[in-house]
């Protein structure tokens, strides 16, 4: 039995290989998602995906934690652990959170930001473990690549949408954008 094999006289007539540009696969993240897993099966490209997955989280943590920080003392107040923090000390806690200096609020906008590209390492780990294990032959490089690519559509762009209800409603952890929020009520 024989596949029918298509070869191309030259690259710019192969459609994969010319849509395997930077801007190609953000075009294809959205609309031709097999053919950005077959590019990135041949070449992965791992620090695209992750340097935007970066400057994304890291500008929007810079963006959202003067909402986030405040908000999240004031859920926590209640709770046994900020109980046994001294008064005081509470009142330091949320001055510093309502007044960041640049540097704390930079330090703690790259720490979201590194946080997401772990995440999306460990995925793709766990994906390339997955793959392995059921006998497929894939590389575990080729699973990190799917996840961070594929990491862009709800980290990145999830993200840039959820900014403007943030912003506009000053809360972080009021806003969502799941199912749940279109339930009346």
């Amino acid at each position: 039995m024989s596949e029918d094999v298509t070869t191309f006289d030259s690259p710019e007539n192969d459609p994969v290989q010319v849509a395997d540009s930077l801007l190609g696969r953000f075009s294809d993240l959205i609309t031709k998602p097999g053919r950005l897993m077959d590019n990135v099966g041949r070449k992965t490209r791992l620090w695209v995906p992750y340097l935007l997955l970066f400057v994304i989280m890291t500008s929007f943590m810079w963006v959202v934690s003067p909402i986030m920080n405040p908000e999240q003392l004031e859920m926590s107040k209640d709770s046994k652990l900020m109980q046994m923090i001294p008064q005081e000390t509470r009142d330091q806690q949320y001055e510093q959170a309502l007044n960041p200096t640049p540097k704390m609020r930079l330090a703690q906008a790259a720490q979201g930001g590194f946080f997401v590209i772990i995440q999306t390492m460990l995925l793709g780990l766990l994906l390339g473990l997955f793959v392995k294990l059921s006998g497929g032959t894939g590389k575990v490089v080729q699973a990190m690549g799917i996840t961070a690519w594929a990491g862009l559509i709800p980290m990145g762009l999830g993200s840039l949408v959820t900014l403007p209800i943030i912003l506009q409603t000053e809360s972080f952890f009021g806003t969502s954008l799941g199912l749940a929020a279109l339930l009346p009520g």
